[in-house]
């Protein structure tokens, strides 16, 4: 199905926004002095977000269309709420570090994988039809 590239690149995204927030403590650990400086603004965890949400919007709705399965939408909802928490918890939080800059990670961690995950779906649900089978 043509939606295909849409999935792909939102599976992309999805997974590079999961790898920034699995990575991040380990490069502010390795670099404090940019982590002092303010080089991990969240203007950029909002950018991200917009591209992620835009990127699911441009593959779950031709998906939609072709095979009508709600859970693509449970998923990729599920997500941004996620990830929104995520980023305006830590935004918030400016400046805190332990365990309160994880208790926002998380929520961002599960929200980059049940984004993947709804692209996953969604491209499994149009392959389907593309193929004449049901879901």
């Amino acid at each position: 199905m043509k939606a295909d590239w849409r999935d792909r690149l939102g599976i992309c995204l999805s997974a590079l926004c999961l790898a920034h927030c699995l990575l991040t403590p380990f490069v502010i650990g390795l670099l404090p002095v940019g982590a002092m400086m303010g080089f991990w603004h969240h203007g950029f965890h909002r950018l991200f977000l917009v591209l992620v949400s835009s990127a699911a919007l441009l593959a779950f709705l031709p998906g939609w269309r072709a095979h009508r399965d709600s859970r693509v939408w449970y998923w990729g909802g599920a997500a941004v709420i996620l990830l929104t928490i995520g980023i305006l918890g830590h935004a918030h939080d400016e400046g805190v570090a332990g365990a309160e800059y994880y208790l926002w990670l998380l929520p961002t961690i599960l929200g980059g994988a049940a984004m993947i995950r709804a692209h996953f779906l969604n491209r499994k649900l149009c392959a389907c039809c593309a193929h004449g089978h049901s879901h």
